[in-house]
């Protein structure tokens, strides 16, 4: 247990352009009252989480750029899990999670910058894109209108063809996890489910995912033990985000999970409006209950609605990375025991004592004694910063113990129909715009 609670979460990885630091560095300006870590500026929370929490910071090296400092604690990671077992599947989780994210690179893609992992620390920070417009769809948002909802699944369909492309399912699509960009373009976001399986053999059987989002076959697989394909479930995931930008709530809900699971499995699939025939025809080919006839991402691409009868094709596929098992394992290093960590701060800390004692004796007088006590151990920089190591002290911003969270979502086109610069305008006027806010799911 020990071991694993002593766990930095990063190494160095040649091939990937994000930076890896094993240093973390806690700074405070006595004026100010604000906080850094290392050149990070931190400012309001964005979100919380089970394990940690999501702030908005600042980038001082690169001209204040925003991120989202993703910052994960180790110890209530662990103390979520009682066994050794399901304690290294979470540290397997979160490998995974990593080394994904230092591999992608897409613009519906949500960056990784920076990987902060410092032995001494009981945090991993996580420095990302900020995402200003939040999720792309939030509970009691209006409905979108078809040209809206074209230009926001042309955004997701690209983002995980990607993501397809290089073997990796996400398993969670859903508005909350697609959030929007500075550019109002969406972008993919908490690859913290996914799961790294190549086309040849794209078998799973465990149960990842949202319930209201999960595909039939998911759901009949759990119950036989019999194995499902990531990809289709994948675009069934799309096919609920799609319904919901429409109409306001997912097409297969009941009122528990036993009931939603059931609805998806059995139910047909209803549309309360009518829509266009062609955007009918679209979503009953995505939310086809069986895997083997479903649309794919590919047929997906040349239908006419997505196209808009072919004056708005799809760019040409992406590039294809990838990650191998030793990057996986790379993704986490071992490090010193916690407990002889702690074994060696506390005989600095009584080295420390002893020598305040001696110079106490050499003093002339207690007057010199009691300046040279209130002096400030630390030196401060010119702004009156005050640094220290984030293990020793702990961020006022970054709870250590986060309670965990309880939760478990045409063949012919219109002649009078938008253009696509309309449909680009109309994507920025319908953007939310969010200034203090821009979420990204956590564990």
């Amino acid at each position: 247990m020990e071991k694993l609670l002593a766990t930095p979460l990063s190494s160095p990885d040649e091939s990937s352009d994000v930076v890896d630091t094993q240093n973390a560095k806690h700074r405070v300006n006595r004026r100010t009252g604000r906080e850094y870590i290392n050149q990070y500026e931190l400012h309001h929370k964005l979100g919380a989480g089970a394990y940690g929490v999501v702030l908005l910071a600042k980038d001082l090296e690169k001209n204040n750029m925003n991120v989202a400092l993703k910052i994960l604690n180790k110890k209530q990671l662990m103390k979520s899990k009682n066994d050794t077992k399901a304690q290294n599947n979470v540290l397997a989780d979160l490998r995974r999670e990593i080394a994904i994210m230092k591999k992608l690179d897409h613009q519906n893609v949500v960056k990784l910058y920076e990987v902060i992992d410092d032995p001494n620390s009981d945090n991993l920070y996580l420095a990302m894109e900020y995402l200003p417009g939040g999720p792309c769809w939030k509970k009691d948002s209006p409905t979108f209108q078809e040209s809206l909802c074209r230009a926001y699944m042309r955004d997701i369909i690209m983002g995980l063809e990607y993501c397809h492309d290089n073997d990796i399912i996400h398993h969670d699509i859903k508005p909350d996890n697609i959030l929007i960009g500075a550019d109002h373009k969406l972008k993919i976001c908490d690859f913290g489910v996914s799961m790294l399986v190549p086309a040849e053999n794209d078998e799973e059987r465990c149960v990842r995912g949202t319930p209201p989002f999960l595909a039939p076959e998911i759901i009949n697989g759990a119950k036989t033990h019999q194995p499902y394909a990531g990809r289709p479930v994948d675009v069934w995931a799309v096919g609920i985000t799609l319904y919901m930008f429409l109409y306001g709530f997912p097409p297969f809900k009941g009122k528990t999970i036993p009931d939603t699971f059931n609805c998806i499995v059995r139910n047909p699939l209803r549309f309360p409006n009518k829509l266009t025939p062609e955007l009918m025809t679209l979503i009953g080919g995505i939310l086809d209950k069986n895997p083997a006839t479903r649309l794919t991402i590919a047929q997906i691409k040349e239908d006419p609605w997505m196209t808009m009868g072919g004056a708005w094709p799809f760019p040409v596929t992406n590039n294809k990375i990838d990650v191998n098992e030793e990057e996986m394992d790379k993704a986490i290093t071992t490090l010193l025991p916690l407990s002889l960590i702690i074994g060696i701060k506390l005989k600095m800390g009584r080295h420390a004592e002893n020598a305040r004692k001696n110079l106490a004796v050499s003093r002339a007088s207690m007057s010199q004694l009691e300046q040279s006590e209130s002096s400030p151990s630390q030196t401060n920089d010119e702004e009156g910063d005050n640094t220290n190591s984030e293990s020793r002290q702990s961020l006022s911003l970054i709870p250590q113990n986060t309670p965990e969270d309880p939760s478990d979502v045409q063949t012919n086109p219109d002649p009078n129909g938008p253009t696509v610069p309309e449909v680009e305008e109309q994507r920025q006027q319908n953007s939310p715009q969010v200034k203090k806010s821009g979420c990204c799911t956590i564990f």
